[in-house]
């Protein structure tokens, strides 16, 4: 079986790293402190320049919170698609529903309808907070979709776990942004209302020990 790793990362600092670690395809986003949000056009084109051989799947969220949008957030979500698309996204990440899969109460029929609008893939914690809690309905997912669409376990995906996710999921995707926290000097003068002094990167070491699992 053929397993492959997608990291998301929110700047190109991340993006070099999970390369240079041998990721398969990269998730871009900003802003994963809250779950990823949509990218810069900026970010997308030079990581297109520096990496044209890796598939770059794109964020659509225009704000942190729900997935539930009105008429005027969709079009904004439009545009970006448009532009982001101009800019060379191979593909979009992105969720529009009343509930995300992981709520849906019929799996099942979620699963039947992401194939019949054309969706390649899922991303799911089996339902679970974390992928590794959600195992046992990982596999039951997969064996669901085999054939019909891709299942991509994610959340809390790491080093550490990734060889039992794979081992009790079967699944051929496998998401998490292998990321480490970097301390920074804390300025004197804060900009916006964060006073965080430190962020994640994503680690080079990290996604190759996760690629060799």
């Amino acid at each position: 079986m053929k397993v492959n790793l997608e990291i998301c990362i929110d700047s190109f600092e991340s993006a070099v790293n999970a390369v240079e670690g041998d990721c398969d395809r990269l998730e871009v986003c900003s802003s994963l402190d809250f779950g990823g949000l949509t990218p810069s056009i900026g970010l997308l084109l030079r990581l297109k320049t520096n990496f044209p051989t890796i598939p770059l799947m794109v964020m659509l969220r225009p704000r942190p919170g729900n997935f539930v949008y009105t008429t005027d957030e969709s079009l904004v979500i439009l545009e970006d698609l448009k532009w982001l698309k101009k800019a060379g996204a191979d593909g979009f990440v992105f969720g529009a529903l009343t509930k995300a899969f992981d709520l849906c109460p019929d799996w099942q029929g979620a699963i039947a309808d992401a194939v019949s609008l054309g969706f390649r893939t899922i991303l799911t914690s089996g339902q679970k907070y974390t992928a590794l809690l959600g195992a046992e309905n990982l596999k039951q997912i997969c064996a669901e979709a085999k054939g019909r669409i891709d299942i991509m376990a994610g959340s809390g995906v790491n080093s550490s776990n990734l060889a039992e996710i794979i081992q009790k999921t079967g699944c051929d995707w496998y998401h998490g942004s292998a990321s480490v926290i970097i301390h920074e000097e804390k300025n004197a003068i804060s900009m916006g209302s964060s006073k965080a002094s430190s962020r994640r990167v994503t680690s080079a070491e990290e996604v190759r020990k996760m690629k060799s699992l």
